[in-house]
């Protein structure tokens, strides 16, 4: 966002989340607008540089334009109906590009986690690219080994 200015962010995150966000973007970006969204008006979306979200608010958003999803581990910490509600809201919203660093195989630690090859479809998506994390710390001999994916939107 510093480089590009016409870059918008918009994070969906649990509430403590975008408590951080916010006060990360503010001190980081002080030439930018930053929103700090409450439930009750969503008018922010089309005047913020970044608008950091609560969870639940995925369902009321809707934007002319959409490029990018990012989802950095957190897909596999979700139990299966989470995961179909977000699929369906990332399919509904039509990104161009969805990208995913996210649990690859069964944990080694035995805890929860689903791994990405079975998470829902996303339909109208097709898989560009699947790596690797490139975090070492999630490497496929760790614990929490980890997969880098990309989808591309499929134009009709």
């Amino acid at each position: 966002m510093r480089g590009m200015p016409n870059v918008h962010y918009i994070g969906i995150d649990l509430p403590e989340n975008i408590l951080v966000q916010s006060w990360y973007l503010k001190n980081s970006l002080p030439d930018r607008r930053v929103a700090f969204q409450t439930d009750a008006d969503m008018s922010d979306i089309t005047e913020a540089d970044a608008l950091p979200l609560r969870n639940w608010a995925i369902e009321r958003l809707n934007l002319p334009r959409l490029d990018l999803v990012v989802n950095v581990h957190s897909f596999g910490e979700m139990n299966l109906a989470s995961l179909e509600a977000y699929f369906g809201e990332i399919v509904r919203l039509a990104p161009e590009w969805v990208f995913h660093d996210n649990l690859a195989a069964p944990r080694r630690d035995s805890l929860y986690g689903i791994p990405s090859s079975e998470y829902p479809a996303l339909p109208g998506y097709q898989l560009i690219a699947a790596c690797e994390s490139r975090w070492p710390r999630y490497d496929p001999s760790s614990l929490y080994p980890c997969r880098e994916q990309l989808f591309q939107r499929i134009r009709s």
